[in-house]
Formats: structure tokens, C-alpha cells, sequence
């Protein structure tokens, strides 16, 4: 592609040599309005494709500029989900730790003997829960 002055600077030697072709005669006088209309529009059209380049690169830079700023975001939604996960995980440990420790302790107040204390001691997990609805088939 000619560099941005080349354009401008062949139109207006080509518009002189018009002029001076016309003042010598070589070119009928009706004819330099057509040959100047022309040279302006060679010359409008060069400026509009040199704008129109310069919009479409600003217009994909800020696009890149977006993509950039989408993806930081979405680094940082996706770290804020796996901490959200990791405390989901917690959460629920928890509770399933609690909700055992309720069952073995409903289940050491209904027990009668230091034996059956002693057995529901070391239930833990699913026994303990089985145990718990054979005790408490209500519930």
C-alpha cells in the first residue's frame, strides 16, 4: 500500500499536468471539469478508505480490549466459584458430622445398659443411621 502522502501528491502533479495540458490546448476546455471532478473523486475515495480502515482498527481494538476485560472477569468468577465450592464441600461435611452426632446422641439417651452405650459408641456412617431408624422408625 503507497504511504499516506503518495495519493494526494500523484493527483495533484496529475491535476497540474491537466491544467497546463488544457492552457496548451492539447485538451478541449469542456473537458477539465470532468478530468478535475474525477481527480477529486480518485482523491475522496482514497480519504474514505483511509477513514474507514482507521474506524474498523479502532472499532477491533476496542473489541480486544472487551474480550480482555471478559476474560479477566471470567478468571475471576471462576476462582470465586471454586472457593464457593470448596466451602459448599465444608459446609456439608459439617452438617452430616452434626446430624451424626445428634443420631448417636438420641440413641445413647434410649440406651439401657453400658453394653449397648458402648456399641452405639463406635457406630459411625451408614450403621449408625440404620440404627438410628430401627430405634426411631418415625422419624
Amino acid at each position: 500500500m503507497l504511504p499516506d502522502l503518495t495519493i494526494p501528491l500523484i493527483l495533484i502533479v496529475v491535476a497540474i499536468v491537466v491544467i497546463v495540458a488544457s492552457r496548451m490546448g492539447v485538451l478541449p476546455k469542456k473537458s477539465l471539469p470532468f478530468v478535475a471532478g474525477a481527480l477529486a473523486s480518485v482523491f475522496g475515495f482514497s480519504l474514505f478508505k483511509k477513514w474507514q480502515d482507521k474506524s474498523r482498527r479502532s472499532a477491533l481494538q476496542k473489541r480486544e480490549e472487551e474480550l480482555a476485560a471478559l476474560g479477566t472477569r471470567a478468571g475471576a468468577t471462576a476462582a470465586a466459584t471454586s472457593a464457593a465450592d470448596v466451602q459448599r464441600t465444608a459446609a456439608l461435611a459439617e452438617l452430616q458430622r452434626q446430624k451424626e452426632a445428634a443420631a448417636k446422641e438420641e440413641l445413647l439417651i434410649q440406651a439401657r445398659t453400658d453394653a449397648e452405650k458402648d456399641e452405639i459408641s463406635k457406630l459411625q456412617g451408614v450403621e449408625l443411621f440404620e440404627r438410628f431408624v430401627k430405634t426411631f422408625p418415625n422419624r
